[in-house]
């Protein structure tokens, strides 16, 4: 049976997430990436939590939609068809209540698996390789001021709660210049630019000395699927570099 969750599953969910995504036994740190509760979707099987998923929703533009995050099934109950049961329930579910639904793989091979279960390619990321050139310097920024910047370069939106939560979570830097927003964050050796917005050349290099900081090639590169009920739109959704 699938269901919407409840107080009483928040044990089982913390113990799914932390075994599939590798994060600290928080139950406080668990409900801020679900929050709140009644986006996540259970599958019991005899009164068991054995597979979840978050549809956490966005706006982008008059458009609304739902991302499905934190997929996942208990290790002893894969390989049975569980995920692509629950992705085709949230599919239905949300049928005639939003004009899309989208998620991003967690790795490549997932792909194909995603587009079995009624997903497309129609969602690219417009990627470019970054060519640091510029003198401009910029200014690191609070959670606040990267809220109000990026409203200038686009309307593709999460709850602020959950937009705080990972801003706080992941330590990110926004760096702000005359015409661009950068956010970043330092991963072990490397830096990682999940949102460039703007007229990013100019960014200076320095910013980054020490840090392997990863660029992507020139052109359009997968970066999430979706499912639309109507018809194709587009969504100016954030930029990813990793």
């Amino acid at each position: 049976m699938i269901r919407i969750a409840k107080p009483e599953d928040i044990n089982m969910i913390t113990k799914l997430l932390c075994e599939a995504f590798d994060i600290d036994d928080d139950i406080n740190d668990v409900l801020s990436m679900i929050s709140p509760l009644e986006n996540t979707f259970v599958y019991e099987n005899e009164g068991e939590v054995i597979s979840i998923a978050s549809a956490i929703p966005f706006t982008s533009g008059d458009k609304k939609g739902r991302y499905i995050y934190a997929v996942t099934t208990d290790i002893n109950h894969r390989g049975k068809g569980y995920a692509g049961v629950m992705l085709e329930h949230i599919i239905n579910y949300f049928s005639g209540k939003v004009d899309v639904v989208m998620l991003k793989p967690a790795e490549k091979t997932l792909f194909d698996f995603y587009r079995k279960n009624g997903f497309n390619d129609e969602i690219y990321a417009d990627v470019k390789e970054i060519v640091f050139n510029g003198n401009d310097v910029p200014e690191k920024i609070s959670f606040e001021e990267y809220k109000e910047e990026r409203k200038k370069y686009t309307d593709f939106s999460f709850p602020e709660n959950v937009m705080e939560y990972y801003f706080n979570a992941y330590e990110y830097c926004a760096l702000k210049g005359d015409d661009y927003l950068v956010l970043y964050r330092k991963l072990q050796n490397r830096c990682v630019i999940d949102e460039i917005y703007g007229d990013f050349y100019k960014i200076n290099p320095a910013i980054f000395e020490g840090l392997n900081c990863e660029a992507v090639l020139e052109g359009k590169e997968v970066y999430a699927l979706a499912h639309f009920y109507g018809g194709k739109f587009n969504i100016n959704f954030r930029v990813p570099m990793e």
